[in-house]
């Protein structure tokens, strides 16, 4: 297969699942990425103001896009020049995938810190999320 500019070929994630963070921990639900070829064209962010919504509600809302799971967060996290620069801005949650840990949901997110990149947990529990803004990783055909 033939990699348009800026494009990573994504066959190695194919039917993958994402990698545990922690020993103990569980994926509770994992999307099959099905996508053969993605670029930095692709990623894009899906804004959900989440004040007074619950994680219920935003897991909801969420399942009308493509989002992107673990797997392809630890695949930008090896591969840093395919994460789109404005993504510096934002915590980039990664809602495809969602683990338990500790009698807990939670989902992990990218961010950019003192010229890094890393990731963070976000605990999905029954309480209102107190984040003004999540900003979803999705697949966006172009």
């Amino acid at each position: 297969m033939k990699l348009s500019k800026n494009a990573f070929n994504l066959d190695v994630l194919i039917n993958s699942t994402a990698n545990i963070p922690y020993d103990g921990c569980s994926v509770l639900e994992d999307v099959l990425f099905v996508y053969k070829e993605m670029g930095e064209d692709n990623l894009s962010l899906y804004n959900i103001k989440s004040e007074g919504l619950y994680s219920k509600d935003i897991l909801e809302k969420v399942k009308e896009k493509e989002v992107l799971g673990g797997c392809i967060l630890d695949y930008l996290l090896s591969n840093t020049l395919f994460i789109p620069e404005k993504w510096k801005k934002h915590r980039v949650y990664f809602f495809g995938t969602v683990y338990h840990f500790s009698h807990f949901p939670f989902v992990r997110y990218l961010y950019w810190k003192k010229g890094f990149w890393s990731w963070g947990l976000q605990r999905l529990d029954s309480g209102a999320m107190h984040y003004e803004n999540f900003n979803i990783a999705i697949y966006q055909v172009v």
